[in-house]
């Protein structure tokens, strides 16, 4: 992918930059070029070649409410839309984005009326779902018929999730890229700021054969994020 090169300074600031071209600051990017604005998205490493490269694309939904937080509300409301999600980035890049809904399986070996430890484990994970208030799931003592062939001997233990759905987060990225560019959103791949400031509500990014002026700045790093936030005297507990 070719490195976009910065417009001059006296260009018209862009509505927004995104610091992070993984599947998150992608999505953000897709999601603001189609409400008209005018969107950069910068990354040091290339779009989608770290967090966003090596998850397995799992869409959780195993647990319930935890402890009514409004986050994991939201999450349990957004994953059922992600097909349609999909499907409008799809329709924009031309790109196909594999996804099912297969749902999982956690499984747990020994009997719990035999094995003290196997007994602990069983223990702590109802009271875990106890607590997060799941709802939808099966107990089994035995295995399903599709993995019968490929389970281990003796006495199992199984909590069969059906709402799991999986993307496939590589061709995510690669769709999220390819629409962003019919939508004419600036990528710089390869790039990385050093400098930020702001001045008359306008930021300036700075870096080598970089300099772009952004009336909103969005770091969306990850576990990275303490990288362009320490440009701004600010930092996070997070690392890698």
């Amino acid at each position: 992918m070719g490195r976009v090169p910065a417009e001059p300074m006296t260009a018209k600031p862009f509505d927004l930059a995104i610091l992070g071209g993984g599947i998150m600051g992608l999505s953000v990017a897709f999601e603001e070029t189609m409400r008209g604005k005018r969107v950069a998205v910068l990354d040091p490493n290339g779009f989608g070649g770290k967090a966003s490269w090596a998850a397995a694309g799992i869409l959780n939904m195993r647990a319930g409410v935890l402890a009514g937080s409004p986050f994991r509300a939201f999450h349990l409301r957004s994953v059922p839309m992600y097909p349609e999600w999909l499907a409008r980035i799809e329709a924009e890049s031309g790109l196909k984005v594999p996804y099912t809904r297969a749902g999982d399986y956690q499984i747990f070996l020994g009997d719990p009326a035999q094995d003290a430890e196997t007994h602990r484990i069983l223990d702590e994970r109802e009271d875990q779902l106890r607590r997060e208030r799941a709802s939808r799931f099966t107990r089994l003592s035995e295995w399903p018929a599709f993995l019968k062939p490929y389970g281990a001997h003796g006495p199992v233990r199984l909590y069969h999730f059906p709402d799991e759905a999986y993307v496939n987060n590589r061709a995510l990225i690669d769709a999220l890229v390819a629409a962003l560019k019919r939508r004419d959103a600036d990528l710089f791949p390869a790039a990385r700021v050093t400098r930020m400031r702001k001045a008359e509500g306008l930021h300036t990014l700075e870096g080598e054969g970089l300099s772009l002026r952004a009336r909103q700045v969005l770091v969306a790093a990850g576990a990275w994020c303490n990288e362009p936030l320490g440009l701004l005297g600010l930092s996070m507990p997070l690392s890698p």
